[in-house]
């Protein structure tokens, strides 16, 4: 069981492993981050029909221009420019706080702040039912871009906060986690890594949602915590920012339940 004393109230973050003690810390690690470059390189540019261990799935949603072009214009800071100045407050669980900057953003385009909320409702929709869209399974993502390719990338961590079980899931994850309704299951838990690719194909815009199987040998190295199938998003790319969406806020628009965090 990890140690409550080391866990504050916002969730462990994904970039960190289990230290002896119970605590968490940061992990660098190049084998890794190898290994996670060669599979988002694998999904761009190879047969990705052939990736033994990945459930690909081609999508033909128009990817808003905002997104597929304004990555290329710099290397780092892309997210932070596309998001309009003004902030708006996080939503609050109790004592849970689900990102430390407590707040976030909008994106410049509507087209674009829609289409991000969209493939939040996709990644549920395509999951063959493993997935949902609420504050203990699926409601964040990681941007990147990988580093090869140049490729606007997303990496969504489902099953986020299983309940605590003394048998089947004895790790206490802190205020986040109380009053999970979220029953853990291995099978599904190594599935919880979900990542999107905007691609370029024949010319015209196409994107993939692709469900990594961490169970599966050739994947468990990019795990930073193997326990929980965690990985972590800076070792698919650089890093622009995290995105959120709370799909239990019913009383507004899809697109205003998605939040920008730029870093």
């Amino acid at each position: 069981m990890v140690s409550s004393r080391a866990i504050s109230r916002r969730r462990p973050s994904a970039r960190a492993i289990v230290r002896g003690d119970g605590g968490w810390s940061v992990g660098a690690d190049s084998a890794r981050a190898r290994g996670a470059k060669s599979l988002v390189d694998a999904l761009t540019r190879g047969r990705r029909d052939d990736i033994d261990g990945v459930r690909v799935i081609e999508l033909n949603h128009k990817i808003p221009r905002e997104l597929t072009r304004a990555h290329t214009a710099s290397s780092s800071g892309f997210l932070r420019d596309s998001c309009h100045w003004r902030k708006k407050a996080l939503p609050k669980f109790g004592f849970c706080e689900i990102d430390g900057r407590r707040r976030g953003r909008r994106h410049k385009s509507r087209r674009a702040q829609e289409f991000l909320a969209m493939l939040f409702q996709l990644v549920s929709k395509c999951s063959e039912g493993k997935i949902s869209l609420n504050r203990f399974d699926l409601f964040h993502g990681h941007v990147f871009v990988a580093s090869a390719t140049n490729t606007l990338g997303i990496l969504f961590h489902a099953k986020e906060y299983p309940a605590y079980d003394d048998k089947t899931f004895p790790y206490d994850l802190g205020y986040c986690q109380q009053g999970s309704t979220l029953r853990y299951d291995e099978a599904e838990a190594s599935t919880r890594n979900v990542i999107w690719l905007a691609l370029a194909d024949d010319g015209t815009e196409a994107s993939v949602l692709a469900y990594i199987d961490t169970s599966s040998p050739a994947y468990r190295d990019i795990l930073t915590v193997p326990e929980l199938h965690t990985t972590y998003e800076g070792d698919f790319g650089r890093v622009q920012g995290d995105i959120y969406y709370f799909d239990s806020l019913r009383n507004r628009r899809v697109s205003e339940r998605l939040f920008i965090v730029p870093r």
